[in-house]
């Protein structure tokens, strides 16, 4: 399956919402869950645009719901590559007022590989998660981690990654926990090794990509593979010619900033 990409910004008299990515397949098909469960989702700015009808709202939310409940699902049946442990998805846990923990921005340069890595995707187990993607992406906002800036990662970094999110404390599901998005980065780059309290998970949908634990031997993970990051676990990633998409969710609470590097100016390659 091939998509169209097209950025956009939009603005009204009282807010300026960060650059959309609209992607449409040649061939529009959404695979979502059969059973979509409410609870603790929140009209977000994208969600609630001053151009979007109540159907059109009513529609994206639930989509939304369908595809945060699907992927999280999918979480819970699988075992982890290497240990085979099961991940137990806690129970969501909704937050009455959003707290901004990320910093959001009308476009990231990375984008320019969201494309190709829906395409990828689409080709591969978990199609049905990146449609569901694409059919929403366009209502959803882009991010990094505040903590990842000039003076603590390369510019080769920042322009490499992004984070689009489905739930936490200032996502369009705003909850503490269980917290998700996608992620994405560009070709032949690294994530340099970190490590923070909550537990985490990584769900693989590209091929090509390679992860390391505990600063030990690098392997490769494929599409459909789901890695556990126990509590303060150094983990890395690195991509070789395609770009990666996952979903990388929390399955405890913590704040987002609140992460450690695994050796000193590590992202600045010094």
């Amino acid at each position: 399956m091939q998509w169209r990409v097209q950025l956009a910004t939009m603005e009204s008299d009282s807010w300026k919402c960060p650059g959309s990515i609209s992607i449409c397949p040649v061939e529009p098909t959404i695979h979502c869950a059969d059973i979509m469960r409410t609870g603790g989702f929140t009209h977000h700015r994208q969600f609630n645009r001053p151009d979007q009808s109540e159907k059109e709202l009513t529609d994206s939310r639930h989509a939304l719901q369908q595809l945060n409940q699907l992927t999280w699902d999918t979480i819970a049946s699988r075992r982890d590559k290497l240990s085979g442990r099961q991940v137990v998805v806690p129970p969501l846990q909704p937050l009455e007022d959003e707290q901004v923990e990320s910093r959001f921005a009308e476009s990231f340069p990375v984008l320019a590989y969201l494309e190709r890595a829906l395409t990828l995707a689409a080709e591969h187990e978990l199609s049905d998660i990146a449609t569901g993607f694409a059919a929403i992406v366009g209502e959803l906002r882009w991010s990094q981690n505040p903590a990842y800036d000039e003076t603590t990662c390369s510019a080769e970094f920042l322009n490499g990654y992004a984070y689009a999110g489905f739930s936490g404390p200032d996502s369009p599901i705003r909850c503490t926990v269980p917290r998700g998005g996608l992620m994405i980065m560009a070709p032949e780059l690294t994530y340099p090794g970190h490590k923070h309290e909550p537990m985490e998970v990584y769900l693989v949908l590209t091929p090509g990509a390679q992860w390391q634990l505990d600063e030990g031997e690098w392997f490769d993970v494929v599409p459909g593979d789901l890695i556990l990051h126990q509590s303060w676990q150094v983990h890395s990633m690195r991509t070789g010619g395609d770009p990666l998409l996952a979903f990388a969710g929390w399955v405890s609470d913590g704040a987002r900033r609140s992460i450690n590097w695994s050796g000193s100016d590590v992202l600045r390659g010094e």
